[in-house]
């Protein structure tokens, strides 16, 4: 069967595994990350190094980061956590 693909554009998937460690857009990775050095600056992550692992997980952090956001949408800024 032969396709030749018409005006077929890859889009983001919000469905199960998207959103999950190991299927993040780059805009996700980026937010992540960034999430990690606030959650480091307030001593409340250490990032693995030397041999020791990670406070916490990405899986872990994903789920915390994603708390916190709901919680911040209702009360305030995620800057003021």
């Amino acid at each position: 069967m032969d396709h030749d693909g018409g005006d077929l554009q890859r889009v983001q998937s919000y469905q199960y595994p998207a959103t999950h460690v190991g299927h993040l857009a780059q805009d996700q990775i980026v937010a992540l990350e960034r999430f990690k050095t606030v959650a480091a600056q307030k001593g409340y992550y250490k990032a693995a190094q030397g041999g020791q692992r990670a406070s916490h997980d990405d899986e872990t952090l994903l789920l915390v980061a994603l708390s916190l956001a709901a919680w911040s949408c209702l009360t305030l800024p995620l800057d003021d956590i």
